[in-house]
C-alpha cells in the first residue's frame, strides 16, 4: 500500500490543502516534511486559505476574552495572564493562552484572515500591540508604537503583495500611522480633517478598512471614510441613501459590521425604533446597498432578558443570522428571523462564570481557522 510519506511533494500538498486546520495541525507530528509544509511553508497557508474560500469550507470560530476589576477598577490577579476561550456552533468550548513570557494582559482588538490583533493597553494609549494566530499558536509582537493616545485602530490585507497592515489612525491631528508586517516598518499617512468615527476600531472589507463618520455640529457629512491599504490613501463610499439624512439622523448611530461574506457591511440603531443591518453588494456601487435583516428594540426584548443597547453584534452572515454579545458579560446570542417572519433566538453560550463584586470586562471577535503567519 502506497503511503502518504511517499507521494511526491505536489500531490502532498493537494490533499493537504482540502483538509481543515485542526486535522493539519495534529498531521505536524507525522513527519518533520509534514511539519515543514503545514506550519512553516506560506504560500501553502496562502493556498490553503484561498481553497477554503473557493469552496466555502472556511471555518469561522469566535475568540472572547476577560478581566476582572474591582470597584476601584483595580485588576485583579496580576499574576494570571489574560484567558482567551473561542468556540463555533457545532463543537465545544477551546481555553487558549497568549504565547508568551511576558507578564501582559492583551485584549482582542480585531482579525483579518486568522490573525487576531491583540492590544495591551491603558485608557489613554496602546503600551503593546500582538499579531497572534489562535489556531497555530503563531505570534508576533510589534515594534516601535508611534507614540500619542486615543487611535483610531484596525487591520487588513493586500491581496497583491500578500502583506498585512496595522492602521492607527489618531483621534486629533492630521497624520496618522500604518505598519506593514511584510516590510516591518511604520509609515506615516494623512488623515482627513476634522475626522470624528462611530467605531474606534474600523471593519476591513475589500482591500480597505472602514469607518463611518460620527455627525457633529461641524462636519454633518454623512459617509464612510475607506482607507485603501494598498495606496495608503483615504477614500469615500456612500452610505444607504435612508441613512443620508442629516445631522443627528433622528439619533441613529451608524457602525460598520463584520460580514462573514466578506462585504461590506453597516447598521443603524436608535434609542427606540428600528435596528437595520445593510449589505453593498457590489463594492463601491451606492446602488448596491441591500436591506438584509432588520428588527425593532420591542422584538429583541422578546427573545432576551437584555436590552439591546447591553448589546454588541460581533458578525452577520450571508442568511442574515446576527451573533450578539452582551456588553458585560461573556453571553452570546443569535438572533435571526423564522419562516413566519418572528425575530428568534436561535443559539445561546454562555462561557465564563462570573466573580463575585467584581467589575467585568469582555471582548469578542470572529476569527477564520488558517495557517497564515507572517514571514521572519
Amino acid at each position: 500500500m502506497l503511503h502518504c510519506v511517499d507521494l511526491p511533494e505536489d500531490v502532498l500538498v493537494k490533499i493537504l490543502c482540502r483538509l481543515p486546520v485542526k486535522y493539519l495541525i495534529r498531521f505536524t507530528c507525522v513527519s518533520k516534511r509534514w511539519r515543514s509544509v503545514v506550519t512553516s511553508d506560506p504560500q501553502f497557508a496562502k493556498s490553503h486559505l484561498q481553497l477554503a474560500l473557493q469552496q466555502g469550507t472556511l471555518r469561522h470560530r469566535v475568540l472572547a476574552s476577560a478581566y476582572y476589576f474591582d470597584f476601584n477598577l483595580v485588576r485583579l490577579y496580576d499574576d494570571v495572564p489574560t484567558r482567551f476561550q473561542s468556540f463555533e456552533d457545532n463543537s465545544s468550548v477551546r481555553t487558549l493562552t497568549y504565547p508568551t513570557e511576558e507578564n501582559n494582559y492583551p485584549q482582542i482588538v480585531v482579525s483579518c484572515n486568522g490573525l487576531v490583533l491583540l492590544a495591551e493597553s491603558t485608557t489613554s494609549q496602546f503600551n503593546n500591540l500582538y499579531i497572534w494566530n489562535p489556531s497555530t499558536r503563531f505570534s508576533r509582537k510589534i515594534p516601535h508604537l508611534p507614540e500619542g493616545d486615543l487611535f483610531y485602530i484596525s487591520l487588513g490585507h493586500v491581496s497583491a503583495t500578500n502583506d498585512y497592515k496595522v492602521v492607527l489612525i489618531p483621534h486629533s491631528g492630521s497624520s496618522g500611522h500604518v505598519y506593514s508586517l511584510r516590510e516591518k516598518i511604520w509609515k506615516v499617512v494623512e488623515v482627513p480633517p476634522s475626522h470624528s468615527w462611530s467605531s474606534p476600531v474600523g471593519t476591513y472589507s475589500n482591500g480597505a478598512i472602514h469607518w463611518v463618520n460620527y455627525c457633529t455640529p461641524e462636519n454633518s457629512e454623512r459617509v464612510i471614510y475607506a482607507f485603501d491599504l494598498a495606496k495608503e490613501e483615504f477614500g469615500k463610499v456612500a452610505l444607504p441613501d435612508s441613512f443620508q439624512n442629516g445631522y443627528d439622523m433622528n439619533g441613529r448611530t451608524i457602525r460598520t459590521q463584520v460580514h462573514l461574506g466578506g462585504c461590506l457591511c453597516v447598521s443603524s440603531d436608535a434609542d427606540h425604533g428600528l435596528i437595520e443591518f445593510w449589505v453593498m453588494t457590489e463594492y463601491g456601487v451606492p446602488e448596491s446597498w441591500v436591506k438584509l435583516f432588520q428588527f425593532e428594540v420591542r422584538d429583541l426584548r422578546k427573545v432576551s432578558a437584555h436590552s439591546y443597547y447591553g448589546c454588541s453584534p460581533i458578525f452577520v452572515t450571508e442568511g442574515g443570522t446576527v451573533l450578539m454579545k452582551f456588553s458585560d458579560k461573556m453571553e452570546f446570542f443569535k438572533i435571526e428571523r423564522s419562516k413566519e417572519g418572528k425575530l428568534v433566538c436561535s443559539r445561546r453560550y454562555r462561557l465564563e462564570e462570573e466573580v463575585h463584586g467584581c467589575k467585568y470586562i469582555s471582548h469578542a471577535t470572529v476569527y477564520d481557522e488558517t495557517l497564515v503567519s507572517i514571514p521572519e
